[in-house]
């Protein structure tokens, strides 16, 4: 698992194992963390709107296992099969479930659309950050036995894309769906015909040469981000694309995202006429 180097994560997640050592250290049995705990330890994207007591541990446990008489420990059951890993503090050792498992076992406790978001996680771009294929996912999903959450996660498995870069880009793709715009390509890529140099544009709709740019305030405040970013917007405008920057404003918002779906309506339409390419906003 690439464990992303953020303070305010890692603080988190300090503080998270404390507690989850403190309780292992009362329990007669070693823990198994899993669902939502699991992935606060993972570096995996926190779920919006968690249906969770935060003051409880999500533990792993078989129907022969008695349940822990613990007040800050929730068991579950989990029948499909999964890999552990073990995590040790001097003489107390705890277990925690492999991060396909513990996705799985959270969509008990958060919406379908942040389902995706965690689909999109376990599939990003880059070897040391994606966890699975989506194939794999696939058949561990459509598997014959049952599981709380199955629905939510074939919903998800139908939206979640291979290769995306941030959650907030995840929730921006949804959201778009959600609001009757085409679903757009993730991390489109474009060479530049005279330098050869190739962009990605975070989503994209190619045959209308519209790309859509998430500016997240970590990734494009640094100085070496921001001149690429201004590279890449002088590029991709000389090639007669369009870009469209969004914020997290814009996302979460009303009267911003209002004003951003206008403006990306007004540029489809545009550019449709522009290229001759029929896209359908008749429910937008």
């Amino acid at each position: 698992m690439d464990i992303t180097q953020d303070e305010a994560w890692l603080s988190s997640a300090n503080s998270e194992l404390e507690r989850c050592f403190h309780l292992a250290r009362k329990a007669r049995t070693p823990l198994v963390l899993a669902g939502l705990t699991a992935i606060a330890l993972m570096g995996l994207p926190p779920p919006w709107n968690q249906d969770r007591d935060q003051l409880r541990v999500t533990v792993c446990a078989s129907p022969q296992q008695q349940r822990s008489k613990q007040r800050d420990i929730r068991a579950i059951y989990w029948s499909l099969p999964f890999f552990t890993s073990t995590i040790t503090c001097g003489d107390i050792s705890m277990n925690i479930v492999d991060p396909v498992t513990a996705c799985l076992q959270s969509l008990r406790d958060i919406s379908k659309e942040e389902a995706v978001v965690l689909f999109d996680s376990l599939l990003a771009r880059g070897a040391n950050r994606k966890e699975v294929s989506k194939q794999d996912l696939e058949c561990l999903i459509n598997t014959n036995q049952r599981f709380v959450g199955k629905a939510s996660a074939r919903w998800a498995l139908e939206r979640c894309r291979e290769g995306t870069d941030s959650p907030m880009e995840s929730r921006l793709r949804i959201k778009l769906i959600q609001h009757h715009f085409p679903c757009p390509q993730v991390n489109y890529m474009i060479q530049h015909p005279q330098t050869g140099e190739i962009w990605l544009a975070d989503l994209a709709y190619p045959e209308l040469k519209i790309a859509i740019e998430y500016q997240g305030v970590r990734f494009h405040t640094s100085k070496e981000s921001l001149k690429r970013d201004s590279r890449k917007s002088s590029a991709l405008q000389g090639m007669k694309w369009n870009l469209i920057p969004v914020t997290s404003e814009d996302i979460l918002d009303q009267t911003c995202w209002n004003r951003f779906t206008d403006t990306l309506e007004s540029v489809i339409v545009a550019q449709s006429a522009r290229y001759s390419v029929h896209c359908e906003l008749d429910e937008v």
